[in-house]
């Protein structure tokens, strides 16, 4: 997952890049996908869709996941890894984006009531699906919600989507399904020399600014990724690797990020990113602009999550 500042209309937006791998079910249209991502002002139903399947956009993830690899003191390790279709009207766009046939829905209605399912395989369980994108423990803000199935077997494939700067930054961790969850994941979080994220803090809705409380002695700045009371590692084949972790008062453990301080590297990689991207409102997939500071990224969070937790998002918290 990465987090990436941009600007789009003119507007501060966050690209989010959402990838993995994924081996698709046979006779399946292709495995859904519900991603939610903010959408703290509630009236936006425009958003961007990015292709990340490109080869610049994926020489761009690897150059970043090989420079943030070399800052993790790996150790080996000698123990062994281990629907009917129902017609609805004023139906959503559904857009080809790269390997991804992908719908925005705005906020919990459309996306109960406006998917096509004539192009996406309802799942059985979709009603409890449902039911958790609406608890407001794991989701304490607005929320649109990214509908995505892939169309052929995906290796370091995935979409990115842009959607308008909610004041906050976080990573859409969690599962459509309850209880225990084994996160596996990768954060990068591309921070900018910007007075406004300064200021992120006392811009966030006070449900997500109760989920991130402040860390004593700034621990923050260097301990940003906030999840639940539990212990971190890294892993990658034999090779894992300890995340070191600080308690807040309320129950948070804030994980460690490795810092890639070489904003000369940063700023390069960034100009791999792509400059174009689908908006979702239209039904003729109308393209807008992306654009970068690039001489504002500085450095990259990185963050790798090998653990099992209550469903849960990683949420962010800038010092």
């Amino acid at each position: 997952l990465h987090n990436v500042p941009c600007m789009l209309g003119g507007k501060l937006f966050q690209l989010l890049i959402y990838t993995n791998d994924m081996a698709l079910p046979k006779a399946d249209k292709g495995a859904l996908m519900i991603v939610p991502i903010p959408n703290v002002e509630e009236k936006n139903e425009t958003f961007g869709l990015m292709d990340v399947s490109t080869n610049g956009m994926k020489a761009q993830r690897r150059q970043m996941a090989e420079k943030c690899d070399s800052l993790i003191p790996w150790q080996i390790s000698r123990s062994r890894s281990k629907a009917a279709s129902e017609k609805k009207f004023n139906c959503l766009a559904v857009h080809v984006v790269g390997n991804y046939q992908i719908s925005v829905a705005p906020n919990l209605d459309a996306l109960q009531k406006q998917v096509d399912w004539d192009k996406f395989s309802k799942p059985a369980d979709f009603q409890d699906r449902f039911e958790t994108l609406t608890n407001k423990d794991l989701l304490p803000f607005p929320c649109a919600y990214v509908v995505a199935a892939a169309i052929k077997n995906v290796a370091d494939d995935g979409f990115g989507v842009l959607y308008p700067d909610p004041g906050f930054r976080y990573f859409p961790t969690c599962h459509e399904k309850t209880g225990k969850k084994e996160f596996d994941v990768r954060c990068y979080l591309y921070s900018c020399d910007r007075s406004k994220e300064s200021r992120e803090e006392q811009s966030q809705p006070g449900a997500v600014a109760r989920l991130l409380p402040t860390t004593k002695g700034g621990a923050q700045s260097s301990f940003p990724f906030a999840v639940g009371d539990v212990s971190f590692n890294a892993k990658e084949g034999s090779k894992v690797a300890r995340v070191e972790s600080v308690k807040s008062g309320m129950g948070f453990n804030f994980a460690r990020s490795f810092v890639l301080k070489d904003s000369t590297f940063v700023q390069q990689n960034v100009k791999q990113l792509g400059s174009t991207c689908v908006l979702s409102g239209s039904e003729a997939s109308a393209t807008a602009t992306v654009t970068y500071d690039h001489e504002a990224f500085k450095c990259v969070h990185f963050c790798p999550i090998n653990t099992t937790t209550d469903n849960q998002n990683i949420m962010v918290k800038m010092g």
